[in-house]
């Protein structure tokens, strides 16, 4: 394990071989896991300057590749990140190769053999087994869509996000399933999260104490309500057809929701006549009762996060995907006293997580946060916030 700059530690090994960073133009790493993605992925990027991969290391497909970063070599809580190489490309520069190194997280099972037997289960009990099978630890929400699960020989990870897409709990749920750098599995209904702030971690922007509160150093708003609403929000509808019973027609849902100001124009929704009709195949019988109102309201509800902000912060925490959290948006402009923006403050869950570091000591860690809209007050009034 070698130290950068007296700021972290970092230990990279590769088939086995830990990399010799000190012998190497180290540029940076990034590891990177969000909602939408199969699995985490990982860069690193660096110049060899002494041949350690043509001498020492080769660089073959799919060898394993174990990272790990922490500020202290005796933390009880190191993280061993477990990846293995998709690709590579090295080029010259100077005396030395500069490499990019492309890993995609350690589960080949999950990624890329495919699934030929159907299982049965309600979805939560088949993803379980799916997870088992493919080296992943599992953590997830009880369901009600027992049947039998067909893969149509899709890889598994695509079985699996199908399975997700049609699961059901009850007529307000939403079923989200990713997996994390720690190679969890998590299968989470969003109408079940808890937020309690007892228990959740806050992202502040100005002060933090880095243990329950993480002071936010840089961030980015993000509205994404147009895609989203153009896609399944405004008087979507999904017809589904069967041949055993009369067709239903899904238009609107329910869920909680998350803020008081959801990103749907109301206005312009009561404009329109229609939107976009999405038909199911004929159905005959062989699925769940709630497989196409569940790939329905599945897809609606999603479509309601569309309001999130980017944040970085320099501790290292223990947050990962769909953890709820809270975000504090503090101004201090203009005055002694610290506000929080009560419009953009308020609940978010975590839908994607990068870490970054660089040979230089720099080190943060960044999240999306997203939320159904905005909270408060719409004319952006302010409340009193301690910082103490």
């Amino acid at each position: 394990m070698y130290q950068l700059k007296d700021r972290f530690f970092l230990s990279i090994k590769i088939d086995g071989k830990e990399v010799p960073v000190n012998f190497t133009s180290f540029g940076s790493i990034q590891l990177s896991s969000a909602v939408p993605l199969f699995l985490p992925m990982a860069r690193i990027e660096l110049v060899d300057n002494n041949k350690i991969f043509q001498n020492y290391i080769t660089l073959a497909d799919g060898v394993e590749i174990r990272i790990v970063m922490t500020n202290s070599p005796e933390s009880s809580k190191i993280t061993e990140y477990k990846f293995r190489l998709f690709q590579y490309i090295a080029t010259q520069a100077g005396k030395g190769i500069q490499y990019i190194i492309d890993c995609i997280y350690d589960a080949p099972k999950y990624f890329n053999e495919n699934s030929t037997i159907g299982l049965t289960g309600t979805s939560s009990t088949v993803l379980k087994k799916l997870a088992s099978n493919c080296g992943l630890t599992f953590e997830g929400t009880p369901t009600n869509d027992s049947q039998i699960w067909t893969p149509l020989a899709n890889k598994t990870c695509v079985f699996a996000k199908d399975i997700a897409l049609h699961g059901y709990s009850n007529d307000r749920s939403c079923m989200l399933l990713c997996v994390d750098l720690s190679g969890r599995m998590k299968y989470i209904d969003y109408s079940q999260i808890k937020f309690d702030p007892r228990r959740m971690k806050t992202f502040m922007s100005g002060k933090g104490d880095g243990n329950s509160v993480y002071a936010v150093r840089a961030k980015k708003d993000l509205i994404k309500s147009g895609l989203l609403n153009n896609y399944s929000g405004y008087k979507f509808k999904t017809v589904e057809q069967d041949v055993t019973r009369t067709a239903n027609v899904h238009t609107k849902v329910e869920t909680r929701a998350m803020s008081s100001n959801l990103m749907v124009n109301a206005k312009l929704n009561q404009r329109l006549s229609g939107s976009r009709i999405q038909f199911t195949p004929v159905g005959c019988g062989n699925v769940h009762p709630n497989f196409h109102r569940a790939e329905h309201q599945n897809l609606r509800i999603k479509s309601l996060q569309s309001q999130g902000v980017l944040v970085a912060v320099t501790d290292q925490t223990e947050v990962t995907l769909l953890d709820p959290v809270q975000y504090a948006y503090v101004d201090t402009s203009g005055s002694n006293t610290p506000e929080q923006n009560t419009l953009k403050s308020g609940n978010y869950v975590v839908t994607a997580k990068t870490i970054y570091a660089t040979g230089r000591g720099i080190y943060y860690e960044k999240f999306e946060l997203t939320s159904s809209g905005q909270n408060g007050d719409p004319s952006g009034n302010k409340s009193q916030l301690s910082t103490k």
